[in-house]
């Protein structure tokens, strides 16, 4: 039997960053810039919507807060009532087959992380060291507590998958609002128009990290955190609140009196993380 731990170490992007991995959302970009032809046409059809240029956190909120209202504009706009002045033969364009190919790069984003992930070099020293109780949450994607620490498989979550494996690996928004109800009742294309906003509909469900669903698959691992009586978090972004459901699940789970230490690289950083700590309702928290 193991033993029963008393600290949960929960490690984001900043991690890998400080030991030296190229994982910033800059460098996916440039991946996909010098591989080939398709994974040029990828990052096009991607930055139409999605912006590239700042990291992950506002990658994955900008999916949930696509412009759909322009999609479903241009998709309409390529169709025109019969009676119209304006129609003519191409007037009986496919606004539901537009909107599709506009969001089309949503079910190849997986693949295409995954492919570039595993290129990473994961080749560093440590810089931090851990007690033999310890559980870790990884919201990365790479082996590195394995690599360099030595941390048994079996003791990491990696909650959005690990790319060493088969998972499916999981990047996505947290909006679970999607698409609000519209009037079709007066409108020429009543159909049509439905056809866009169900296309819409399932990019957003696509692109929906489902926290809930994350941890119902992992919940032999949050069930072991009754004993932890600390928690320690490496790296990870508070900028957005897309990953709380996570840290929710989290302080239910642990001591009520358990300490939470949390990193910051920059004055924004500890910012975000007094937010973050107002949210979560932590009383016993510190920053390092």
């Amino acid at each position: 039997m193991g033993s029963v731990p008393k600290k949960l170490v929960v490690v984001g992007n900043g991690f890998d960053l400080a030991h030296g991995l190229e994982t910033k959302l800059c460098c996916f970009k440039c991946y996909l810039k010098r591989k080939d032809d398709e994974s040029r046409e990828f990052l096009d059809s991607i930055s139409e919507y999605i912006p590239l240029e700042q990291d992950w956190s506002n990658f994955e909120d900008a999916l949930g807060n696509i412009d759909s209202d322009k999609i479903k504009s241009d998709a309409m706009n390529l169709s025109q009532p019969i009676d119209s002045d304006d129609f003519k033969d191409r007037s009986w364009g496919d606004p539901a087959y537009e909107a599709g190919k506009a969001v089309e790069f949503s079910s190849e984003i997986p693949s295409y992380l995954k492919e570039w992930i595993k290129s990473v070099r994961i080749e560093a020293k440590y810089k931090f060291s851990f007690p033999d109780d310890a559980l870790f949450l990884s919201f990365n994607y790479t082996p590195t507590l394995e690599k360099i620490y030595g941390i048994p498989k079996e003791k990491v979550c990696y909650i959005h998958g690990d790319c060493s494996g088969e998972d499916v690996l999981i990047c996505g928004h947290n909006n679970t609002s999607f698409l609000r109800e519209d009037d079709y009742s007066d409108m020429d294309f009543a159909f049509q128009a439905q056809e866009v906003d169900d296309v819409l509909n399932g990019y957003y469900k696509e692109t929906w990290k489902n926290p809930r669903r994350n941890i119902q698959k992992n919940q032999s691992f949050f069930d072991q955190l009754g004993s932890v009586e600390s928690i320690t978090v490496i790296g990870h972004s508070f900028e957005t609140n897309i990953d709380d459901d996570y840290f929710i699940c989290i302080k239910e789970k642990v001591n009520p009196n358990c300490a939470w230490e949390i990193s910051y690289f920059s004055d924004s950083d500890k910012r975000n993380n007094e937010a973050f700590a107002k949210r979560l309702g932590l009383k016993n928290y510190s920053f390092f």
